[in-house]
């Protein structure tokens, strides 16, 4: 299930990240808000979207940088819905511990991967990238959620939340190094799972401050802006194994990799 045309990671793939950590987080808020979907009607419907979008790659033979993009938005409103779902059976701290051993075993797996390929080179965007990045999300809306519904009241405590998720990025970004421009790191995953905790709170505060509607609208031409407005090429990251079992990256030109 390797996407044919990925973005290269770099700062301009990190502000689209944050911007649809936003976007997707409203969005899965707006399956039960505006849609008054269930439970399992949403999670449903979000799974037959990043269905649809698979396949509108495998139909594409040269594919589109825009599916990438629309897969992020869809899994990470099925990560909203589900920390959501999950809230109201465990704690936050419980949910918590749990997704970190899950993250951390994908994460282990995925390195192991990348590392052990027969073949050269695979494209970041598989079937163990999309679940990893389910659970860093859904695990990012936990954090989020815990942080900012501890405090009281809960329009201190989400201000509060996204500020302490918005250094932890911040933190995490300024540790990664030029060579770690791959999706298999600790550093990578990391990073995605603050961006979703931040994400989560400012999902909320623009929503509480202008509406989930117009929350999700000016969030989506932002990030469709700045993908258009920062025309970097459009490539495959490719992960290759070195003698050393280290990924690297390959920033050549895109190309169709989709029979990988």
């Amino acid at each position: 299930m390797h996407f044919k045309i990925v973005p290269a990671i770099g700062p301009r793939y990190w502000v689209s990240i944050a911007i649809a950590s936003i976007c997707g987080a409203n969005l899965g808020d707006a399956t039960v808000d505006m849609l008054e979907l269930g439970d399992s009607s949403r999670l449903a419907m979000l799974g037959v979207a990043f269905a649809v979008i698979v396949l509108a790659d495998r139909w594409n033979s040269r594919g589109n940088e825009i599916l990438y993009w629309l897969a992020i938005l869809v899994v990470r409103a099925a990560a909203t819905s589900l920390a959501d779902i999950g809230a109201g059976h465990a704690s936050y701290m419980t949910l918590s511990a749990l997704l970190v051993a899950v993250l951390g075993v994908l994460v282990r797996l995925r390195r192991a991967f990348a590392s052990g390929q027969a073949m050269p080179q695979v494209s970041y965007a598989d079937g163990s990238y999309w679940g990893a990045m389910l659970v860093a999300g859904t695990l990012g809306t936990v954090i989020g959620d815990g942080i900012g519904h501890t405090i009281h009241p809960v329009t201190v405590g989400v201000p509060i939340s996204a500020m302490i998720t918005g250094v932890a990025v911040a933190l995490i970004l300024g540790a990664r190094t030029r060579r770690e421009a791959s999706a298999v790191t600790a550093t990578y995953w990391g990073a995605i799972v603050a961006i979703r905790a931040c994400g989560t709170n400012l999902g909320d505060i623009t929503a509480f401050l202008l509406s989930l509607p117009i929350s999700i609208t000016i969030s989506a031409l932002l990030l469709a802006a700045t993908l258009i407005v920062c025309p970097e090429p459009s490539r495959p990251v490719m992960v290759e194994a070195t003698e050393a079992g280290q990924p690297t990256q390959d920033t050549g030109e895109a190309r169709d990799v989709g029979a990988m």
